[in-house]
């Protein structure tokens, strides 16, 4: 049981990105020294590191939880599939890497096609969102007033991604195939930045809009 609540405390770190005592709490409804005993363990074990603390506009100041590589390879290791992607590209040809990123690209946006759902461009995004976190690819996503922000908090394969951003344009491609448009990155974990961010314009206004 102690092992399963440690697990589900560093998914959390994992998929937000960070976590605070209060936000687990809330999330998981621990209590407060449940969760900061689970948390030194996991201290001690190399899979979290406490940041910097946070200090906002209201209440006291809080430490923010933050998975380390190790931590995000035990909860988001896709590693093993990133490479069966990769040689089976190599099996057909794709030689290039370009070419080789639009292989994987449209293998993973083929394995879930299915998974999205919906005619408008925002049940389009809610549900590739959902169908991608499995593979570690997306997290979230939110509204702006200019179109779409999708983030990813831990990258599933941090090696290879900074090795070649081949692996970083293979995630973008397949979010753009299940969303039907352009899809921009504009920040990568692997470059060093806090998430992968993505960019999804809305529709030009008095254009062709599509209904839920």
């Amino acid at each position: 049981m102690a092992a399963n609540t440690r697990s589900a405390i560093l998914a959390l770190t994992v998929d937000r990105g960070g976590a605070s005592v209060v936000d687990i709490t809330e999330a998981l409804g621990l209590a407060d020294a449940t969760v900061r005993r689970h948390l030194d363990r996991l201290v001690a074990a190399g899979l979290v590191t406490p940041s910097a603390t946070v200090r906002g506009g209201i209440g006291r100041p809080y430490q923010l939880y933050q998975a380390t590589d190790a931590g995000v390879r035990q909860q988001r290791d896709h590693s093993a599939g990133l490479a069966a992607r990769m040689l089976d590209q190599l099996k057909h040809g794709a030689v290039d890497l370009d070419a080789v990123a639009q292989g994987i690209g449209r293998c993973i946006a083929a394995e879930h096609r299915n998974d999205v759902q919906g005619a408008s461009l925002k049940r389009r995004i809610g549900s590739t969102v959902e169908a991608l976190r499995a593979e570690g690819i997306l997290d979230a996503w939110s509204e702006t007033e200019g179109g779409f922000v999708l983030e990813n908090h831990a990258c599933p394969y941090r090696e290879a991604a900074e090795a070649s951003d081949c692996v970083c344009e293979s995630d973008r491609i397949a979010i753009q195939e299940l969303v039907g448009v352009a899809v921009e990155q504009v920040s990568s974990l692997a470059h060093g930045d806090d998430t992968c961010e993505y960019r999804v314009r809305a529709p030009a206004a008095g254009g062709k809009r599509n209904r839920a």
